[in-house]
């Protein structure tokens, strides 16, 4: 407002200055108002850029308003999320703690548990070795007979003795032969030397029906065979009965083919079965605490 009062009155003053004044003194006033012009253009724009500064640094506060916003909300989340993970590493501290007990007490029965294994496999091959040694006493009290009439082997820690029923019996009969009874004195031998086993006797048959009298069926033939075996060792040979059992399994137990003559004579057989006391084999499968 000021600046046009002021173009106002040099106007005024050219104008009485045109009809009043020197020409030199109307030229400086007209370069002086044309100074003011360029002035005024000047201020203007200066003006112009004021404002528009001015908006922006309103726009850049707003923005940054904004950003302190999100950045409180994010400080918050944070220290948040710090109280939580605090708590969390105090519950892992105790969990860790827990687990190396845990893990000492699992090395801790590892340890035991390979003495124990060991202990295990040292009864195991100690039992294999008794088991060895009674098969080879065996085999040299009995290496005189037929392979045909009697076999010898090693099977689920035990030693089996498959005697032939010709060898022992006549067919259909549960009395013993003289032979079979010298194949008894050399078991009795056997077992007498080895009292730290007991013997179970089976006896076995095929599967053709027994006729007679005094048989009922298979069942009663094979456990009378085994009966008779049993009695020859404890009377004959002072064999202990309490070491003994005596058992009957017909012919549920072939070797062989019974509808074959050869399958039908392995199968007629009398099994002399040696093996630790039960107690004893026990004992040793179980490792001592």
């Amino acid at each position: 407002m000021q600046y046009a009062k002021n173009i106002l009155l040099l106007f005024g003053i050219a104008t009485l200055v045109t009809s009043c004044v020197s020409k030199k003194k109307y030229d400086m006033a007209i370069e002086e108002l044309d100074g003011l012009r360029i002035e005024r253009a000047r201020l203007v724009t200066d003006l112009s850029n004021c404002e528009t500064s001015l908006d922006s640094s309103k726009a850049s506060n707003s923005v940054l308003t904004e950003e302190n916003i999100t950045l409180t909300e994010d400080l918050n989340y944070c220290e948040s999320s710090n109280e939580i993970l605090i708590d969390r590493m105090a519950d892992l501290s105790v969990i860790t703690s827990e687990g190396s007990q845990r893990i000492s007490e699992a090395i801790e029965k590892l340890y035991i548990m390979n003495d124990s294994i060991g202990e295990l496999v040292e009864n195991i091959n100690m039992k294999d070795s008794m088991i060895a040694n009674l098969e080879g006493n065996i085999r040299r009290s009995l290496d005189d007979l037929s392979d045909e009439d009697i076999n010898i082997e090693v099977r689920g820690g035990a030693v089996f003795i498959s005697i032939s029923d010709k060898l022992l019996y006549t067919s259909g009969s549960a009395n013993l032969l003289p032979q079979g009874e010298k194949v008894m004195e050399k078991i009795a031998s056997i077992i007498n030397d080895h009292k730290d086993f007991e013997v179970m006797i089976e006896g076995h048959t095929d599967n053709r029906p027994i006729a007679g009298y005094c048989m009922k069926d298979n069942w009663d033939l094979s456990a009378q065979r085994a009966i008779a075996v049993v009695r020859t060792l404890q009377e004959n040979y002072q064999v202990d009965p309490a070491r003994m059992i005596a058992g009957a399994r017909a012919e549920y137990q072939p070797k062989g083919d019974n509808e074959t003559v050869e399958g039908r004579s392995a199968n007629r057989r009398t099994e002399v079965v040696i093996l630790p006391k039960l107690d004893q084999f026990y004992d040793l499968m179980i490792p001592n605490e």
